[in-house]
């Protein structure tokens, strides 16, 4: 009877410590919002950083595409589009002095990850030949809309030596349709020390429908961008049409942050997930006034992304030979 009850009492202590409650809920709750994503399903639950622990091994839509893009300039997120092409957000690798003047990362400060390395030293890195900006993006007014902000990063290798795959490219959305977005981000403006754990979450699509006005310095950037091939005016007949917002339903669960610019948002098409649009920020002209939590920038409830269809014939033109996008 002893040994009977030490038995029994043995397998209740293991199936104890086998299984943290805790975690089990996390995984029932990232498990249905993967199910928002995969079906376009509507439903409460939003979280973001509660699921950057549900790792690699649970076929996160996207991850095997994301890159950690890092230098001298900080950290940024990317997405690979070809076999040596690394697509993220120009304003990436600008530079401010003391004097407030703007100057470009050079391609010796940027090497790109599959994840965040516990030194730049590693031999699981690939080195960056050469960025391409496309001269039309400018940091320097922060009032204006930041229009362009796109960059291209010619690698010196291929993408498969760190395992990462090409994403293939959506080049339409519904407003209304879900959408996965990555980053290695940190979980909130405050919390530096989180920065490099890849971060996903499903939200939702808009265009941004209030009015906007432009000034002078808007007005000829566009120009500019349609003149020299940047932007197609047949996909994007006005500036915001060159944006996505992204909304997140609860205020608490922190969205776009440091070190996500640059980050991928995908959304399904057939059997596929494909590569819609990257994060760019949070600009009060495109999103309208955002309420925050403890004046923390980062739980913002909309963000806008630079759409990637208007910019397909300048990112196409910058490939290299052999190189095709996939759709």
């Amino acid at each position: 009877m002893f040994k009977k009850t030490l038995f029994i009492l043995s397998l209740f202590l293991f199936s104890s410590c086998s299984e943290n409650p805790k975690e089990k809920e996390k995984e029932l709750s990232c498990s249905e919002l993967l199910d928002q994503f995969h079906n376009n399903k509507n439903s409460t639950q939003y979280i973001v950083n509660s699921c950057a622990g549900y790792d690699k091994e649970k076929n996160i839509p996207g991850y095997e595409s994301t890159v950690y893009i890092a230098g001298n300039f900080g950290i940024c997120t990317g997405v690979a589009i070809a076999d040596k092409t690394i697509l993220t957000a120009a304003h990436c690798f600008y530079k401010k002095d003391d004097k407030g003047v703007y100057s470009k990362a050079t391609r010796s400060d940027v090497f790109v990850f599959n994840e965040k390395p516990l030194s730049y030293k590693t031999d699981k890195k690939i080195t960056v030949r050469h960025i391409i900006y496309n001269n039309i993006y400018n940091p320097s007014n922060k009032d204006n809309i930041p229009f362009a902000d796109i960059a291209i990063l010619k690698t010196t290798e291929s993408i498969s030596k760190l395992n990462i795959k090409q994403a293939r490219i959506a080049k339409e959305y519904f407003d209304g349709e879900k959408t996965l977005f990555v980053g290695f981000g940190q979980t909130g403006e405050f919390e530096d020390n989180s920065k490099g754990i890849i971060r996903w979450a499903v939200a939702t699509l808009r265009k941004p429908n209030h009015n906007i006005s432009y000034n002078s310095d808007e007005l000829l950037s566009f120009q500019n961008a349609i003149n020299k091939g940047v932007i197609d005016i047949s996909k994007a007949p006005s500036m915001k049409d060159t944006f996505i917002i992204m909304k997140k339903e609860h205020m608490s669960y922190g969205q776009t942050c440091q070190g996500d610019s640059g980050g991928p948002q995908f959304v399904k098409r057939g059997n596929f997930h494909s590569l819609i649009s990257i994060t760019q920020g949070t600009h009060h002209r495109l999103v309208g006034p955002q309420k925050v939590t403890n004046n923390d920038k980062c739980t913002a409830e909309d963000s806008n992304n630079t759409y990637i269809y208007p910019y397909l014939s300048w990112i196409v033109d910058k490939l290299d030979a052999g190189e095709k996008l996939l759709y």
